[in-house]
């Protein structure tokens, strides 16, 4: 835990502090009520996470208002019934132009707001607490691998176990898989009043469907998971759609 000059729970007096203190170094402290936040926002994305509701209207706004925000034309907006089902789609169709990155970019240009306003201290005390899910520790390395980078690792790899005619092709990369980590990370600083418009509709995105492509003028999504299984160590073991666990099992029912 960091060690916070801040002496008050008093609202008024922590923005007094704020105040004074950015006049010495220009970056902003975050008081305590401001960090007991933490708490609430990441449970609040792991309530996101293990979220089985689909809402499609808001969702099809969501993706159109990202590719908005990135300067892309508006996407027809088709779904899929399952994840791995889209790369049925690309067999069809490889001329489309991934755009994940672009959309991508732009939520991160955020961060830049982030690290002007934020003291670097607070700013990875945030990032080190605000992910709902537990990180693997590998302590020979000193490396942590977050377990939904590895969960997005499998369900391609399977994909590639069955879709064999794109192995030779570059995968593309889903806007949104089960790394809401991130997001979870910049909702904390929106929560607190940066203005960052272009998180929302990410956000939201996040909280009405499963995983979601992005190509030029086509958005390819998924309704959330009918479960999610989480064993007691906070791993994710299982992905379930269609009675099928996409972790364990290769094809879609």
């Amino acid at each position: 835990m960091l060690s916070l000059k801040a002496q008050t729970n008093d609202r008024t007096s922590g923005y007094i502090y704020n105040y004074l203190n950015s006049l010495f170094n220009g970056k902003r402290k975050l008081v305590k009520l401001e960090l007991d936040l933490i708490d609430r926002v990441r449970a609040d994305w792991q309530a996101i996470l293990e979220s089985t509701v689909t809402e499609r209207i808001q969702a099809e706004k969501s993706v159109k208002d990202c590719y908005r925000y990135a300067g892309l034309n508006n996407p027809t907006v088709i779904w899929v019934d399952h994840p791995l089902n889209v790369l049925s789609i690309l067999i069809d169709r490889p001329e489309l132009a991934d755009k994940s990155g672009v959309i991508i970019n732009e939520i991160w240009k955020s961060e830049l707001k982030i690290q002007k306003l934020i003291d670097p201290e607070h700013t990875a005390h945030v990032l080190a607490n605000i992910d709902p899910q537990y990180n693997v520790r590998i302590h020979k390395d000193r490396f942590m691998d977050r377990i939904t980078d590895r969960l997005n690792d499998l369900v391609m790899n399977r994909a590639n176990d069955i879709y064999t005619s794109l192995t030779e092709r570059t995968m593309p990369s889903p806007l949104q898989d089960y790394r809401i980590g991130d997001l979870g990370y910049f909702d904390y600083f929106l929560q607190i009043g940066l203005d960052m418009p272009q998180i929302q509709p990410a956000i939201d995105l996040a909280k009405s469907c499963g995983w979601c492509w992005t190509f030029d003028r086509l958005a390819i999504l998924t309704p959330k998971p009918s479960k999610v299984k989480i064993d007691r160590h906070g791993k994710i073991v299982g992905i379930i759609y269609n009675n099928v666990n996409i972790l364990i099992d290769s094809k879609p029912s």
